[in-house]
């Protein structure tokens, strides 16, 4: 069992059986980044290359659900990964299993209100604990894992949990009040072993759709907020340091841009001070490590800077297995 305690479990014919399918030696790493398109795309190309010799284009993901604290996770698995399996597991040991996992069944937990508050009942109907559901349950963000294969290292699995959908929660709300970010982030951070923060380096020069504000200047400030909140965190838990992988992917349409489109950087005004070679691709990126290194301002953050081109074709991997 990994840090995020995932599973996948199947019930067989007779309530009273259970298999329990678990993968051991899992790490879990989170994502974080600006926009879904941009994340998906990074997150397919990932599942490229670290599934390359378990996955073929037909092989099949297990989907799995399941509520963990504040979270409601949707997990992903490729098929044919290799797990460990305990059969005819009984709902007593099953419920342990939970508890122990901090894992949230409602249906269990309303089915043991019930027994206890309502012996007059002999059956429950589905329709009333669906009902209740409705009132009982802790409101909770989507939150999407995906399982993949080290390269290296093939026994060990790594589990991505993208964690942009609590940033786009909170920014959402228009009474700050109503933001549990902070409760919800500590679920995520509790044993993750790094995360990848991504940059769409090509954003730059582009409008966001929703509030009309520049792309590259909303992802230095969700960028200044995950650090804030991730250092926090580590503070709270007397955690020594956290590692943070910063990964500018789209390098090739940011050369398009500014070396054949000739569109400066400036036209961000988070880099409007730049003074150099305007159209000088390492002068820009220089100007560009330096903006973002510069912005964290905590000493119990460990940041790694990596350029994802075909110079430097995904180094941040080698990176997380050296962090294993």
């Amino acid at each position: 069992m990994g840090g995020c305690n995932s599973f996948i479990s199947t019930w067989d014919s007779s309530p009273a059986s259970l298999n329990f399918n678990a993968i051991k030696r899992e790490k879990k790493l989170l994502l974080c980044g600006l926009t879904e398109e941009f994340e998906l795309s990074f997150i397919e190309a990932l599942k490229s290359i670290l599934c390359e010799n378990i996955c073929s284009s037909n092989t099949e993901s297990i989907t799995t659900k399941y509520n963990f604290g504040a979270l409601n996770i949707r997990e992903e698995t490729p098929s044919n990964l290799k797990w460990n399996t305990m059969k005819d597991v009984t709902p007593e040991t099953y419920y342990k299993l939970l508890k122990h996992w901090k894992l949230i069944d409602f249906d269990i937990l309303l089915n043991g209100w019930f027994r206890e508050n309502c012996s007059y009942f002999n059956e429950f109907p589905n329709d009333i604990i669906i009902f209740m559901k409705i009132f009982c349950c802790i409101p909770s963000v989507d939150i999407n894992s995906y399982k993949m294969q080290c390269i290296n290292s093939p026994k060990n699995i790594l589990n991505l949990w993208n964690i942009s959908t609590i940033y786009r929660k909170c920014w959402s709300l228009t009474n700050n009040k109503e933001c549990f970010r902070h409760k919800e982030l500590s679920y995520c951070f509790k044993k993750s072993l790094a995360t990848l923060f991504i940059v769409n380096l090509a954003c730059y020069d582009q409008l966001d759709a929703k509030t009309g504000g520049n792309k590259m200047n909303r992802t230095i400030k969700l960028y200044q907020w995950f650090l804030k909140d991730y250092s926090l965190y580590l503070k709270k838990h007397r955690i020594k340091y956290g590692n943070v992988l910063l990964i500018f992917d789209k390098i090739d349409d940011f050369k398009m841009k500014l070396i054949n489109n000739n569109i400066e950087i400036n036209q961000c005004c988070s880099f409007e001070k730049y003074g150099g070679p305007p159209y000088d691709f390492i002068a820009c990126k220089e100007y560009i490590i330096y903006k973002f290194k510069a912005l964290n301002l905590y000493s119990n953050i460990k940041l790694d800077l990596y350029f994802n081109d075909t110079d430097n074709n995904n180094e941040y991997l080698n990176k997380i297995e050296q962090l294993w």
